[in-house]
């Protein structure tokens, strides 16, 4: 079992009589069919400005939407993500390895510093991963355009969906992948395709 594999079974026994288990469900793979990303301009966790399509383009991508400073799956779908990444892009020169970019539902609390806070206390690398916030607006016209379900409960706390979408060096979406757990040889099958 892979270390992201325990973690998540982990996750799962720690919470399976509370709210946070209904967030780790099993992925489900969809073929992206041709389609261009959606382009989009956010923030990274340096306060740049970062633009998928001229940022990414050259590179495949791994995008996905969390809430890093909330508990649940989300620590556990970049973790993954990275692992797919790593095994992907092992033996290419760093600006051909796959990237991770991680887009925040809240950008009131996942402010560039704080982002940068939660790279730093988990050992995560610009090189390996770059995670994006911006103006409410901004987050929310991304959220819309990639369709991710985004929202509060009665106490204010984020809800949402799980979306991951492997994108190649042209901008084309090889795949999405809807849920949390996902599967990491398949995964990384789709980054290798993306990296051609």
């Amino acid at each position: 079992m892979t270390p992201v594999r325990a973690l998540l079974a982990a996750l799962v026994l720690a919470f399976a009589s509370g709210a946070a288990a209904q967030s780790v469900t099993p992925a489900t793979r969809v073929d992206g069919g041709g389609e261009k990303a959606p382009d989009f301009t956010l923030v990274t966790q340096d306060g740049k400005v970062f633009t998928l399509g001229r940022d990414g383009r050259g590179r495949p991508l791994l995008l996905t939407f969390i809430f890093p400073s909330g508990p649940g799956a989300c620590p556990y779908v970049v973790e993954e993500c990275l692992e797919a990444a790593r095994a992907a892009g092992k033996g290419r020169p760093a600006r051909e390895r796959p990237l991770v970019v991680a887009v925040s539902f809240d950008p009131a609390v996942d402010t560039p510093k704080r982002l940068r806070e939660h790279m730093k206390e988990n050992g995560l690398k610009s090189g390996d991963v770059v995670f994006l916030t911006g103006g409410r607006d901004a987050v929310a016209q991304v959220i819309r355009d990639w369709e991710v379900n985004v929202g509060r409960d009665e106490k204010g706390e984020i809800f949402h969906s799980f979306q991951t979408a492997v994108i190649d060096r042209e901008g084309t979406i090889v795949a999405r992948w809807y849920g949390s757990a996902l599967d990491v040889p398949r995964l990384t099958d789709d980054v290798r395709a993306a990296a051609r």
